[in-house]
């Protein structure tokens, strides 16, 4: 999942993703674990732990109907993007 999001570096980039895990995943549950901002450098850092169950319709494969979860850590996309 993390390699899923690696290329995203807008904000507008990110909640397009996120909505098409709602039709994919459609029980979603996101729990922020940690969460920090750095107003000197305009910057955050995320840390969340992403769970549910493969049951919507579309993507590269039919559901599975199984269950899953993952950790996501991501610093602020100005942070991260290839232009820095």
């Amino acid at each position: 999942m993390a390699g899923a999001i690696a290329d995203l570096y807008t904000l507008e980039q990110y909640t397009e993703w996120m909505k098409r895990m709602l039709v994919l995943v459609p029980d979603v549950r996101y729990a922020v674990k940690s969460f920090a901002t750095d107003q000197e450098r305009n910057s955050i850092c995320a840390y969340a732990v992403f769970s549910g169950t493969r049951s919507g319709e579309g993507g590269p494969v039919p559901p599975t109907g199984q269950s899953t979860s993952c950790r996501l850590e991501r610093p602020s996309p100005e942070r991260r993007s290839p232009q820095h």
